[in-house]
């Protein structure tokens, strides 16, 4: 590793111990994967019953899980879903990951037996700190929008979460995140510290996304905006996401992990 790279993990690797004692601190989600990742994946939040004590208990111990294992490094590794797990779903927001994954590598055939890679190469973390099994119930909860808003400030505009060289958000609804207008109206080049670049419609389906890069030349970025993953995410829109992606890694010589 050269010293450009070796001053870049350092740096990143203690914004992240910064990020996780703040999680810790505030009994916030971090996420999951490999946070010395250039590739983010954003989900709207959790998808499991808030009153799932064992889903529940493993969330609210997920900082220190990372605590625990900064000093090995080793975060996330290859997963095969047992018989019976909800990951065995091509519709599963994992799996639509992991499709995305590997459209980037340029991998032609998934892995087999549902096996699940991307954990190990990329870090994934949700908007709301609040898990619910869907949006309309996730939206009931009164600490919805106030714990939202607080996160986005905490969380999202940390130094660690803006290092990310890729990242795809993966939530339309409004209530989640918006990129409208001017001034406060336009969260996520705020936050992401990029400008609107397109809109990028599909011929065969009615989903599209959006494309924002940074002006930082030093330091290239892109950010994607398009619909939640889960179900209704057309394989060409996966196609087409993972296409632009893989151009611009490429394009800006940029590795999965630092």
């Amino acid at each position: 590793m050269n010293n450009d790279l070796t001053v870049f993990y350092e740096k990143k690797n203690n914004n992240f111990e910064q990020l996780v004692t703040q999680c810790i601190e505030l009994n916030q989600y971090v996420g999951l994967g490999n946070p010395m990742s250039h590739v983010l994946l954003i989900g709207k939040e959790a998808g499991f019953d808030p009153n799932d004590k064992k889903s529940m208990e493993e969330h609210k111990q997920n900082a220190t899980y990372f605590r625990q294992n900064l000093c090995g490094g080793v975060y996330a590794e290859q997963y095969v879903p047992p018989e019976g797990s909800n990951l065995r779903n091509y519709n599963h927001t994992w799996q639509k990951y992991q499709k995305l994954y590997d459209i980037i590598k340029g991998r032609k055939d998934p892995l087999p037996n549902y096996t699940i890679d991307f954990v190990s190469k990329v870090f994934t973390i949700e908007l709301s700190d609040l898990p619910s099994l869907n949006t309309s119930d996730a939206k009931k909860d009164p600490n919805f929008k106030p714990q939202l808003a607080k996160r986005k400030k905490s969380f999202f505009e940390s130094d660690f979460i803006r290092s990310f060289r890729v990242v795809v958000i993966t939530a339309l609804d409004a209530d989640y995140i918006i990129n409208q207008g001017e001034g406060d109206a336009r969260e996520i080049d705020r936050i992401f510290e990029v400008n609107f670049d397109k809109e990028v419609p599909l011929e065969n389906s009615k989903n599209k996304f959006w494309i924002h890069y940074s002006n930082n030349t030093n330091q290239p970025k892109l950010v994607i905006h398009t619909r939640q993953f889960t179900n209704g995410a057309s394989n060409e829109l996966l196609e087409k996401i993972g296409e632009t992606i893989q151009k611009f890694m490429c394009e800006n010589k940029i590795p999965f992990t630092v």
